[in-house]
């Protein structure tokens, strides 16, 4: 093999090691980037709950529609009927 040939195969195995650490390090960042993308996502959900949140009566009618809401939506059509309610 020539001293060419030689520094070719260096110099090919150089660029396809500095893009493999390119490659680690953008996987990286999107790493990092979805880690955060989460933790807001997550933040931004405690807020909307602890908004939605009522004390006393107005919870106990807000957790009642919730639930009402719910078994329409399980029910569209024909419901629930009124022997399931005894």
């Amino acid at each position: 093999m020539s001293d060419e040939e030689q520094d070719k195969k260096e110099e090919e195995m150089q660029e396809e090691a500095e893009k493999k650490a390119d490659d680690k390090a953008e996987d990286k960042v999107e790493e990092e980037t979805r880690v955060e993308e989460t933790a807001e996502e997550e933040k931004v959900e405690d807020r909307v709950e602890k908004k939605l949140e009522f004390h006393g009566a107005a919870g106990s009618r807000g957790e009642t529609w919730k639930s009402a809401f719910g078994i329409i939506a399980d029910n569209p059509i024909f419901g629930i009927g009124p022997e399931v309610l005894k």
